[in-house]
């Protein structure tokens, strides 16, 4: 019987941790605001093998409460050859990695002088089947005030910084809060559905036409920001766009700096409620398929 006593009151207690750790789990689920239930990215971007020769994007989330806005943010990153302020020098404080990079200081500098600083987060990427840290400065929300629409595809002020196990920066990336560069050129199309309502965007076809139903792509919001409000719990919401992936279709200006980044990156953020969803930060390092190795 002692025995029975024991090995119930194991169970009994076994039982009852269980439970707390399902409704802890749950309750962490429940508080998250919106859950990511889709992401998808070309793994070579502008290789031209796609359907269409469009390379497709895609992110979709479910919201778990009631939002009054949620703001999905889309940019585009080209790798670029860094210029160092301070030449073989560690880095020592990730959030002021910048400060090494002339491209990077330079804009600091400006921003600084206004009052103003950047956006800096900082999480962790695979490239090339290695572990790097990324320290994204993004200036775009300071200066969208003072550029035009159609200037946030063609104005840079997205930086990235790859940085090593050995605390040296590998690479440097830089881009536009935009679905890609120059998209009055490179967007194709863009679907937004958020339940049963779809709204789509496509580029004038031949003779000026567009499959009926659609919006023309010069109405795409600007700044690769797309607003969602009042949404209400179990929501979905779905993005795709899609961007032309032949490279040598793409200007010479443009195709030449492309021709040159061995890497993209695509980044996506999320703004909920006015607050920045660090959990959500989306940053994917893509191989370019337009990369032409200089001899």
């Amino acid at each position: 019987m002692k025995v029975e006593r024991r090995l119930i009151g194991v169970l009994i207690i076994s039982l009852i941790v269980g439970t707390l750790i399902s409704m802890y789990m749950i309750r962490e689920k429940i508080e998250t605001p919106v859950s990511l239930i889709d992401e998808s990215y070309p793994r070579r971007a502008l290789a031209g093998t796609s359907d269409l020769d469009q390379d497709k994007y895609s992110v979709a989330f479910i919201c778990r409460e009631d939002l009054t806005e949620v703001a999905v943010q889309f940019a585009s990153l080209i790798e670029v050859q860094p210029s160092f302020t301070r030449p073989g020098t560690e880095v020592q404080d990730l959030e002021k990695a910048g400060e090494q990079v002339v491209q990077i200081n330079n804009q600091l500098s400006l921003l600084r002088r206004a009052g103003y600083e950047p956006e800096v987060l900082v999480t962790q990427v695979e490239v090339d089947e290695r572990k790097e840290t990324a320290v994204l400065y993004d200036f775009s929300s300071r200066l969208s005030s003072v550029l035009p629409p159609i200037g946030s595809s063609h104005y840079r002020s997205i930086y990235v910084l790859l940085v090593n196990k050995s605390k040296m920066i590998d690479a440097l990336f830089e881009g536009v809060p935009d679905f890609f560069f120059m998209r009055d050129f490179s967007l194709q199309s863009l679907e937004i559905t958020r339940n049963a309502n779809k709204t789509v965007y496509m580029k004038t076809k031949e003779k000026g036409q567009r499959e009926e139903g659609s919006l023309p792509i010069s109405q795409v919001p600007p700044y690769g920001t797309l607003l969602f409000r009042n949404l209400k719990r179990n929501d979905r919401v779905s993005i795709v766009y899609r961007i032309m992936s032949r490279h040598e279709r793409y200007p010479v200006i443009l195709r030449k700096q492309l021709s040159r980044s061995r890497h993209f990156i695509h980044l996506v953020k999320f703004e909920i409620d006015g607050e920045l969803a660090e959990d959500k930060l989306l940053l994917h390092v893509l191989d370019n398929g337009g990369y032409q190795e200089e001899v």
